[in-house]
Order: structure tokens, then sequence, then C-alpha cells
């Protein structure tokens, strides 16, 4: 951090090249503009209560994370170096961001899982982040529930001259990560890992 002047010269710098198509805007679609924009200019985080103040987040870092990430102390590590390695996360003590003005945390958290690798959560919605955080999307954005009730619709509605339908389902892994923050607004999702 200390090769930059400033924190939004040292998030571009660690950024690297976004990760959508040149020529959003250009897209015939309705959320060219949109994308265009994020492109641009990262994606923005608003809130709708006052910034913490330096003693809340001094707070939530002696707080710690969630027992589950220190249990998983030695697979964070490893996952978050890999994210670092990628360009999607930054590894900063607190005592190097402390200052900075927007700083809010959550607790790191792992999803323990039965039959596959445990995932890595980043839990915003502890200590009144998510709560707080003002959705700037549109609606059509998100569609959270409902999704094979749409897909039978669909299905029964379609037409039959188009022949059989076939169903897939893909997973994009750390698809979001490909999104860059404004960089202001990157340090109101930090996240406290474990002491490692």
């Amino acid at each position: 951090m200390h090769s930059a002047p400033d924190w939004d010269t040292f998030v571009q710098q660690e950024d690297g090249p976004p990760h959508l198509r040149a020529n959003l805007q250009d897209l015939q679609h309705p959320a060219g503009d949109f994308l265009a924009s994020l492109e641009a200019h990262g994606v923005p985080v608003a809130f709708d209560d006052e910034p913490w103040t330096l003693q809340k987040m001094d707070d939530a870092v002696k707080k710690g994370c969630h027992p589950t990430a220190q249990k998983h102390a030695a697979f964070i590590a490893q996952e978050m170096l890999e994210f670092a390695e990628s360009g999607y996360w930054t590894i900063l003590p607190h005592s190097e961001v402390r200052h900075l003005p927007g700083l809010r945390g959550s607790p790191a958290h792992m999803k323990e899982e039965l039959d596959r690798k445990d995932r890595f959560l980043a839990d915003h919605s502890n200590w009144g982040v998510n709560e707080h955080t003002l959705a700037l999307a549109s609606k059509e954005a998100m569609q959270f529930g409902g999704a094979l009730y749409r897909l039978l619709y669909l299905i029964r509605h379609a037409d039959p001259k188009y022949g059989i339908i076939y169903l897939a389902k893909f997973d994009l892994k750390d698809g979001f990560y490909r999104l860059h923050l404004q960089p202001k607004d990157a340090l109101s999702l930090a996240v406290v890992l474990p002491r490692h």
C-alpha cells in the first residue's frame, strides 16, 4: 500500500484490467449502459447509516471472526492467498487501513459442506453491514426464490417448433469477484480474517 500515493490509486493498481468486455455501451441489451458504467467506474456500495467510527471498527477486529473461521484458519489462509493471486482480494493488516474513511468489517465465516469443499464466506449479515446496505441495482437484476416455478412455466409454454428442451446448470465460480468495486467503496466490504 505504501507504493501508491492514496487509496484509490492503490486499488486501481491492485485491480488490474476489468473482466467485463469492452464497448459494453454498444451492447443491445437493457443492461448495456449499466454494465458499461460498472466497467468504467466499478460497482458502488452505499449505506443508509453513518460511517463506522474508528472505535467501532477496532471493536469488530477485536471481536474477530466466526468460530468456524478460526477452526479452518489454515484453509482460509490458503484460500485468501489464491484470491489475492487472482486479483480478487488484497490482504492488509488492520493497522495499515484502520485510519481510512469508509472502513467497515465483516467476520470471516466458513460454510462446512458434507460432500464437497468447504466454502469461505464474508458474513456481511453480521454487524449490520447487509442491514444498512442500499439496494442500488434494479429489482430484476436478482431474482431470489421461485426459480423452479419460473423454469417450469417457461418449459410448459415453450414453442414446440423449436424441438426438445434441454436444461443446464452452471456455477460461475468467483463470478462476482470479476466485477471491481469502486475504490472508495472497497473498504466498506472488508473482512476480518482469523489471526494466522
